[in-house]
């Protein structure tokens, strides 16, 4: 083996530990926020964080901020929770799915229609979140996903003693190795000189624009990569500036003072984890995500990078069972030859259909049958489809024409063969089934960790926890990807060889996904890689990681405090005030207890 991670000490003004009038008492437990946003899988890693933090050391107390459908979940696993925006309600609404269904061929268009979802509740958050914090005197660091990355790091100037760590689940450090993971550059828009033409003119010019953009990675794929991360800078700071100005400006920072350019460089130091960005990046995901590492991250970056976050071994979670499998699927699973009784999906592989004693059939025809009777998993997890009827046939033409069986989640789409016209879709009606499974069997919630070894291939939308998911199986993934970090994830998976990329929605047959679902359940070697990716990231303790270097830089910022407090004190007697008074990073404080941009350098 490969020695441990562990992330380089950070360099610190005064090294030695802090006082104890910085640190909690001995009966008195620091609080972690967790804030998530986003969709389930922007939020369901946070409890296997929350779930270690509450053993790391002497243990913290976790309080999760995230939607009204996280709340039952957060009890389980003996959470505290706040309530934030919903975005499964939002998403769920006719007007939003229609929205991002047709910003799906879009890279850019899918960013502005997000940026506008978050806009229209920052004023909620913010206040919410800060009221919860400014009545918490044990409160000591917020952790942070990507939809509230701004909301973390103004919590921080308006309580300098809290650290603010974001935590990301793709890669978003620029590299020359790869393309930004929250833009699909197979999803370019249409050229701004072609929105006048006809839709099926508009179609050939975004196809032909593809071609170009495609030649020009094959020659200069690092100028290409570098180029494609910094737009996805510019989409994001142009999407999110209502968001981003709404709510700093709860603790009196206006972002107008910076050009530009200014906050471009403020994100590239946050990705890089770089001194003097007064922030810390996280990075949730495995190195294994790579065929080809990248050779030009910052060591911070890489020492960051702490693998992906499962659901804690069966035993040790609160919320255990949440993860056991129903009976119906059981049963559904028994009928097919998967063993759904069997306690590993992986060892039941062996031994399911097993021949009688003295039986003359061949191995491999013995194999093939076994795997013709697993099912597959279909899922698109947090994704909203306007045209569910559309989606449905393409879904079960291409189970009917590959002659597989499939585990179906329902998922926040709520697909199901009530989807379908009765009259004019009566065979695909048929085909699947009642509600409770024939050759399709819908659900409304399925154990990931469980189910999956126990399928032959997964078909995904590419969201990287349910990617995740379906790679720690060791079972073969197709990915359709809808939008945001999913393409990139597609490609990730093309590129390691354990899976495939299906067409978008949009674009795809019944027949295309039926050629896809059938190699990705008989093709031996992408099968074999696959389980050898399986076993690597199984092998990975990403929440572990992530409690230590949470930990550590609890005690770091703590330090750093107590150091600059001790300089006001030596310095001018009268500005040892309140602790409130310390200016974050980069900023200087105000009236208000907040923070504002340092006065800009006039230039000449």
């Amino acid at each position: 083996g490969e020695p441990p991670r562990t992330r380089p000490q950070r360099s610190a003004a005064c090294p030695k530990p802090p006082s104890p009038a910085l640190r909690m008492g001995p009966h008195q437990q620091q609080t972690i926020y967790l804030i998530g946003g986003g969709t389930r899988g922007d939020v369901q890693p946070l409890f296997s964080l929350g779930h270690r933090l509450r053993q790391e050391g002497d243990g913290y107390r976790v309080v999760l901020m995230a939607g009204e459908e996280n709340a039952s979940c957060a009890r389980d696993y003996g959470f505290g929770f706040v309530e934030l925006f919903s975005f499964k309600r939002q998403l769920q609404e006719p007007e939003m799915r229609r929205a991002l269904q047709e910003a799906a061929d879009d890279s850019v268009r899918v960013w502005q229609v997000f940026g506008q979802l978050v806009a229209a509740h920052v004023d909620d958050d913010i206040t919410a979140a800060m009221q919860a914090i400014g009545k918490d005197p044990s409160a000591v660091a917020t952790i942070t996903t990507s939809a509230h990355a701004a909301l973390g790091t103004a919590l921080a100037m308006k309580f300098p003693h809290i650290v603010n760590i974001a935590l990301s689940f793709q890669p978003m450090c620029p590299s020359k190795c790869y393309p930004p993971s929250l833009f699909d550059v197979r999803a370019l828009p249409v050229p701004e000189a072609c929105k006048a033409w006809p839709a099926p003119a508009q179609r050939c010019a975004q196809k032909l624009q593809q071609l170009v953009v495609d030649a020009l990675f094959w020659l200069w794929p690092g100028a290409m990569n570098q180029a494609f991360h910094g737009l996805l800078i510019d989409v994001l700071l142009t999407s999110f500036r209502e968001h981003n100005e709404r709510t700093f400006a709860r603790v009196g920072v206006e972002l107008g003072q910076l050009t530009a350019a200014e906050r471009r460089t403020i994100i590239r130091r946050a990705w890089a984890n770089l001194e003097g960005s007064g922030s810390l990046t996280i990075y949730a995901f495995s190195k294994h995500l790579f065929a080809r590492p990248p050779t030009d991250l910052p060591p911070q970056v890489t020492d960051a990078t702490v693998g992906y976050f499962f659901p804690p071994p069966r035993g040790e979670g609160e919320a255990d069972d949440q993860r056991l499998p129903p009976p119906e699927l059981k049963a559904f699973l028994a009928d097919h030859g998967s063993g759904g009784d069997k306690e590993d999906g992986r060892e039941e592989l062996q031994g399911a259909q097993a021949p009688a004693s003295g039986s003359q059939q061949p191995r491999r025809r013995r194999r093939r049958c076994e795997e013709r009777q697993l099912p597959l998993y279909v899922g698109f997890g947090s994704m909203t489809i306007s045209d569910r009827a559309r989606m449905v046939r393409i879904l079960l033409g291409a189970l009917r024409l590959s002659q597989r069986r499939a585990v179906v989640l329902r998922g926040w789409a709520e697909l199901g063969v009530d989807c379908l016209d009765p009259v004019r879709d009566a065979a695909l009606v048929e085909f699947a089934g009642s509600e409770r499974g024939c050759n399709v069997l819908w659900m409304e919630e399925v154990p990931h960790e469980w189910l999956l070894p126990r399928c032959a291939a997964s078909l995904v939308h590419g969201g990287a926890g349910t990617t995740a998911a379906a790679l720690r199986a060791g079972r073969p993934v197709v990915v359709m990807p809808f939008g945001f970090d999913q393409g990139f994830m597609a490609d990730r998976v093309v590129e390691l060889g354990v899976g495939l990329r299906a067409p978008p929605m949009t674009r795809c047959t019944p027949a295309a996904l039926a050629a896809l679902l059938r190699r990705a359940a008989t093709d031996r070697l992408m099968a074999a890689r696959a389980a050898a990716l399986g076993a690597r990231l199984r092998a990975e303790d990403g929440p572990g990681l992530a409690a230590a270097i949470v930990r550590e830089e609890i005690l770091a910022h703590a330090a750093r405090r107590e150091c600059s407090l001790n300089a006001c004190r030596s310095s001018s007697p009268d500005a040892a005030g309140s602790p409130d008074a310390v200016p974050g990073p980069g900023m200087r404080a105000t009236e208000g207890g907040g923070g504002e941009a340092p006065p800009k350098q006039k230039r000449g």
